[in-house]
C-alpha cells in the first residue's frame, strides 16, 4: 500500500483531508493513525511526513503518541489493516461488556 493510497483511505473514513493544517483533535488523531500505520508498514518518517506536509520530527511525535487516540480511531486503524490484509498487528480496543441476565444478582422480593 502506498502512502497516497493510505492517505486517501483515511480521508474517506474521516471525511476530511488529514493533511489540512488544523490543530483540532480530530485532525491530530487522524494524523496519528496515518503515521502509525505508515511506520508499521515500513515507511521512513521523512517519507510519511512529506505526504501530509509534516517534518520528520512531527511524524515521529505522532507515531509515538498514538496511544492517546480514541476508540473510534483505533477501530479505523484496525479496519484498514484488515481490509487491506496488511502484515501489521491490530490495535487492542476496549470490548463492550455483554449483557448476561443469568449473572445478575438481584434481591429477592419480600413477600
Amino acid at each position: 500500500m502506498t502512502l497516497k493510497q493510505l492517505k486517501e483511505e483515511l480521508n474517506k473514513y474521516y471525511k476530511f483531508d488529514i493533511a489540512e493544517r488544523n490543530r483540532q483533535r480530530e485532525y491530530s488523531y487522524a494524523r496519528k493513525v496515518y503515521c502509525k500505520l505508515a511506520r508499521e508498514i515500513g515507511y521512513t518518517y521523512q517519507a510519511l511526513g512529506k505526504e501530509i506536509g509534516l517534518k520528520h520530527d512531527a511524524a515521529l511525535y505522532h507515531t509515538k503518541d498514538f496511544k492517546v487516540v480514541g476508540e473510534q480511531d483505533k477501530n479505523i486503524y484496525n479496519k484498514i489493516i484488515l481490509q487491506n490484509n496488511l502484515d501489521v498487528e491490530v490495535c487492542k480496543t476496549k470490548k463492550m461488556p455483554t449483557f448476561n441476565p443469568d449473572t445478575l444478582k438481584t434481591k429477592k422480593p419480600k413477600t
